[in-house]
């Protein structure tokens, strides 16, 4: 479905790395299977996390903080 995506992230111009979170830009989301098993294997690299599991309407979502410090959602449908 989505197979042909390429997300490109770069510096910007004039400026190290900043935190996204509190700007207008402040995350991006990746939908999970497994919600418990994501987190499970990203806190055993350690990833680390803005936000645990949480409920959210009729998902239940977790915070990373990526490589590039931007924030980013992961998401489970039930």
């Amino acid at each position: 479905f989505f197979d042909d995506i390429s997300i490109s992230i770069r510096p910007w111009p004039g400026g190290g790395l900043v935190s996204t979170r509190g700007h207008v830009v402040d995350h991006w989301a990746l939908s999970v299977a497994d919600l418990d098993s994501t987190v499970t294997r990203l806190k055993g690299e350690g990833v680390k996390f803005l936000e645990e599991i949480h409920p959210w309407g009729n998902m239940r979502a977790a915070m990373i903080e990526g490589p590039d410090r931007v924030a980013i959602e992961l998401v489970e449908v039930k």
